[in-house]
C-alpha cells in the first residue's frame, strides 16, 4: 500500500515538475526574446539617428 502511494505520488510530483519546468523554460525563451528585441530596437534608432 505504501509502495503504490510513493509511486503515484512521484508520478503527480515528475508530472507536475515537467510543467513547471516547460513554464520557467518560456519564461527563460520569453525574456531573452524582449532582451533581443530591444537590442534590435536601440540598434535600429542608432542607425536611423533617433536616440
Amino acid at each position: 500500500m505504501k509502495i503504490k502511494t510513493n509511486r503515484y505520488f512521484f508520478k503527480k510530483a515528475e508530472k507536475g515538475w515537467t510543467i513547471m519546468k516547460r513554464r520557467m523554460d518560456g519564461y527563460i525563451i520569453a525574456i531573452h526574446w524582449v532582451a533581443s528585441w530591444q537590442e534590435a530596437r536601440q540598434q535600429v534608432y542608432k542607425l536611423n539617428g533617433w536616440s
